[in-house]
């Protein structure tokens, strides 16, 4: 089908008919590639050949361009030559191959042969070379030789031969004869009008009407484009966007290749830099002068191939990219980067060129590989951050660079997942000690060292930054000094190897640091003390306001949020927390968003939000497994051990309990928290002798590192509430009043804790009286969770007085909370009958034990859910009995099989 080439066929035709008479006749017609020139050529032969008319055709090609005579062997073939003007056309072609020293005379002669093949005829011959811009240079001499007899012979020369930069076979042209015996026809690429005559063909006018100027957009009107783009097309629901596939990219490949060199060369340049506003780089790149790029350029942009420099569609860009062979393809990013280098380019514009080519062009493309890495991280693109700085890593070929580009992988990797950049440890240290690492570099060495609990060579790392020769600059001065405050207390047992690596000096005074190390520091270690709790508060949030989280800043504002939290201001601390997860920089560093993820869950703790924690808990789990989290791993199993424990989930903390964890981290200040969570753990679970271990070991690290303060780790109660239920109440009211007399004004949540212990050791109205006190400190404080299980109890010590209206309002309170808070049964009944106070004398163990048997389990089942022994189970329902008044399951009362129903 011919569109919009009805009238160069009729002209066709017409110098056909002219030739009836006896008149040779010559047409050149020219176009863009893909323009339909071969189109109109065969459809104009096949009409003539219907006619009788002899027809001889050859095609040039760029891969036969300097095979000689090739244009014109492909002529004697289709000519079906008698055998001794066969003969004569070979002896030919051999003399000119033998390189006869009358090689114009052989050209000459092969040209008259052609000739007379075709005389005399009863209709014209045609002659059709397509594409002869690629034919070959000798077979040129003899179309030349050739066009000069025309005039009195009745043979039509048709040459095809697409637009190109610079002017086309110039002899052969000079050689033309005027008109009418020659004329040169010019086709362009279709108008919209004619895209959406081919569209029609394929589907209805009123459709072709809608989805034809997509197509023109697409392909430029270059026919050969919009019939690709069609076939892409072909069967598919019509959309004003068409779908662009593998017809039309390979279309776009078949016209770059019978475009002239300069053509394929800029096109390939475009695709590698995919810019069009300055021809100057890809004319540098494709290796043209500019004069040569404008006009390779604008033959392209008028074949409907690019539009203003640019592919017409990212598939376009991408065929080209992927017809080049890989080594090719390698080779032009690189030449791209040593180019961009040269004019001045960004290192992010160098550095995407040198990653494509997975290669470097020198040493000097190193920085280039770390400045562009800087700005990936600056945007948020942890990806390229990432391959620019492998990229540097392995191409580094001196040992400074090699240390320099590893120090930042390392540190790269950690913000993605800390036991990656642990692979660089040991290359690191052995920098470190060459002294080829920075004092900055060396500190996060010593930082990531301490992550996985190797606090000897962190010490070791310290002391060589002490020893350089290389001053560390303030900011890492302070942060030093603050690690070194950090190793003391966090990893006391190193605290000699500190001493020796970081003399202590009067700016060592954390309040005295203006850097946010010393601020958040400073904050902390004020919120630990009672007469300065105030101050604290108020210098975390004013260091939270005035900072920015990046990677200097991390542990500050972590340290900072901490600090509120310790000093029980847990909105506060929440709402910072959430700020902070909520940033750019977070979101694309899984570590530090690990980090700030469990710190929040052990707020929700705190305020005793429990799904919440277990929420946030486990995600802080899923964003970092255990083996990432080094000695730290502590921190985000407690949490959610502890969570789980408070939800009576005892089966699922099981799980956590029983978790591996890396063979530093019980000796790390992360496992004091630990050991607190596993003490409820088995407390829950009836274990009271492991529960009392677990307590006691955590309250003597904490004596042995400095850091027994009650807003830490209250480990005290912890025990004194173990210790009661071993009968051990002399030990267990010694630990309650040394935690007491440890508390300052502000600590009303331990405190009432504390009291809450010391009030399950008494009977009668001292029991009542010291519920009472717990229960109003923490009506005033944030520590909800705690109000709930004192009102727990203060109504069943009510409830035993007889006090029954008093406990039932005080029970409706505590179910509001227990039903707030998502947690199990705080009483065991949401309204006992007042003719069954002892009921409320149940412990919470044996209140689980009877609720259980209530439902009907056997004391097996009952001791395998709540992981105690039978021999246990058997003890606790005996205690039951007695204090129901009671002699087998059957007789328990309904309410207590309804109890865990009206808590969920």
């Amino acid at each position: 089908m011919l569109v919009e080439r009805e009238n160069h066929l009729a002209a066709l035709r017409g110098m056909f008919a002219e030739c009836r008479g006896g008149a040779g006749r010559i047409v050149v017609v020219t176009g863009p590639v893909g323009g339909g020139k071969t189109e109109l050529a065969h459809t104009f032969t096949a009409r003539c050949a219907s006619s009788g008319a002899k027809i001889l055709g050859a095609v040039g090609s760029r891969g036969e361009r300097n095979v000689g005579l090739g244009v014109m062997c492909q002529l004697f073939c289709s000519a079906k030559l008698a055998p001794e003007q066969s003969e004569r056309a070979r002896e030919l072609v051999d003399a000119f191959h033998a390189r006869d020293e009358h090689t114009d005379r052989v050209l000459h002669q092969l040209a008259l042969t052609l000739l007379h093949t075709l005389l005399p005829a009863e209709a014209p011959a045609v002659i059709v070379v397509d594409d002869a811009h690629f034919a070959d240079e000798p077979s040129l001499r003899c179309l030349t030789s050739i066009v000069r007899r025309l005039r009195s012979v009745p043979v039509m020369l048709v040459l095809t031969q697409a637009e190109r930069p610079w002017p086309t076979n110039p002899a052969v042209h000079a050689e033309l004869p005027p008109e009418p015996v020659s004329r040169r026809m010019r086709l362009t690429p279709l108008s919209p009008r004619g895209v959406r005559a081919l569209v029609a063909h394929e589907w209805n006018l009123p459709m072709a009407r809608r989805l034809a100027p997509a197509h023109h957009t697409l392909t430029g009107g270059n026919p050969l484009l919009v019939r690709g783009l069609i076939e892409d097309n072909r069967g598919l629901p019509a959309d004003d966007e068409p779908v662009v596939g593998g017809a039309y990219t390979q279309a776009f490949v078949n016209a770059l290749y019978r475009c002239e060199s300069s053509m394929l060369s800029l096109a390939r340049a475009a695709a590698v830099l995919d810019m069009s506003t300055d021809l100057h780089l890809p004319a540098r790149l494709a290796g043209l002068d500019d004069e040569a790029a404008l006009r390779a350029a604008a033959t392209l942009n008028r074949s409907g191939l690019l539009h203003a420099g640019r592919f017409r569609h990212r598939q376009a860009r991408a065929a080209v990219l992927d017809d080049l062979g890989d080594d090719e393809r390698r080779g032009l990013h690189l030449r791209a980067a040593r180019v961009l280098r040269q004019e001045g380019a960004t290192a992010t514009a160098v550095a995407a060129h040198l990653l494509a080519a997975q290669a470097t062009d020198g040493a000097h493309d190193i920085p280039m590989l770390l400045e562009a890495a800087e700005q990936a991280l600056a945007d948020g693109d942890t990806d390229t951050q990432l391959r620019c700085l492998r990229l540097a890593q392995s191409t580094a070929d001196s040992a400074r660079q090699r240390a320099r580009t590893t120090a930042a992988l390392a540190a790269a990797e950690w913000r993605v997942d800390p036991a990656i950049a642990s692979r660089h440890t040991a290359e690191l240290l052995g920098h470190a000690r060459l002294g080829h690492l920075t004092p900055a570099e060396a500190l996060a060495l010593a930082d990531r060292l301490l992550w996985f609990g190797h606090e000897a060579e962190a010490v070791e790392t310290l002391r060589l930054i002490c020893r350089s020769s290389t001053p560390p600059d303030p900011r890492t001065a302070a942060k030093l000094r603050a690690m070194a405050a950090f190793l003391r207390n966090g990893f006391p047992d190193s605290a000699s190897g500190v001493h020796a690596a970081v003399p202590r000096t009067p700016e060592t005074n954390v309040r005295q640091l203006a850097d946010p190390y010393g601020r958040a520091t400073g904050a902390l270690a004020d919120v630990l003390t009672h007469a300065t709790r105030a101050n604290g508060v108020a210098a975390a949030e004013q260091m939270l306001k005035g900072t920015r989280l990046e990677e200097a800043t991390l542990a500050p504002v972590c340290v900072a949020i901490l600090a509120l939290h310790l000093a029980d201001q847990q909105c506060a601390a929440r709402s910072w927390c959430h700020l902070t997860l909520d940033s750019d920089a977070v979101a694309n560093a899984p570590t530090w968003n690990a980090i700030l993820t469990c710190l929040r869950a052990r707020i929700a703790l705190r305020q005793g939000d429990l799904p919440a924690a277990e929420e946030f808990a486990r995600a802080a789990l899923s964003i970092l497994p255990v083996r990432s989290w080094g000695v730290s791993a502590g921190f985000p199993l407690g949490v959610l051990i502890d969570a789980l424990v408070g939800l009576g989930r005892l089966h699922d903390a099981a799980e956590h309990v029983n978790t591996p964890l890396p063979s530093a981290a019980l000796e790390a200040t992360p496992g004091l928290g630990y050991l607190h969570a596993r003490s409820r753990f088995h407390h829950a679970g009836g274990h009271f002798e492991a529960a009392l271990a677990d307590a006691q070991t955590a309250g003597e690290l904490a004596a042995r590192w400095h850091m027994d303060h009650p807003a830490l780790l209250d480990w005290r109660t912890e025990a004194a509430r173990t210790a009661a239920r071993l009968g051990l109440t002399g030990q267990a009211r010694e630990l309650a009043h040394d935690q007491l007399a440890l508390l300052g004004p502000s600590d009303v949540r331990v405190r009432a804790r504390t009291r809450h212990v010391l009030a399950l050791m008494e009977e009668g109205q001292a029991r009542t009286d010291l519920l009472h006190q717990a229960v109003q400190e923490l009506h005033d404080s944030p520590a909800r969770l705690e109000l709930a299980h004192a009102l727990a109890d203060l109504g069943r010590a009510q409830q035993a007085q007889g006090l029954l209206e008093t406990a039932r309002r005080t029970f409706t309170e505590a179910r509001r909370l227990s039903r707030q808070f998502g947690i199990p049964a705080l009483i065991a009944a949401p309204d006992a009958p007042a003719e069954a106070p002892a009921a409320i004398l149940l412990s919470d163990a044996e209140l689980r034990v009877a609720v259980l048997a209530a439902q009907g389990h056997s004391n097996r089942q009952i001791a395998a859910e709540l992981f105690v022994t039978v021999s246990t189970v058997e003890q606790h329902l005996t205690r039951v009995y007695r204090k129901l008044r009671v002699h087998s399951r059957s007789d328990l009362p309904l309410y207590l099989q309804t109890a865990l129903a009206d808590s969920a």
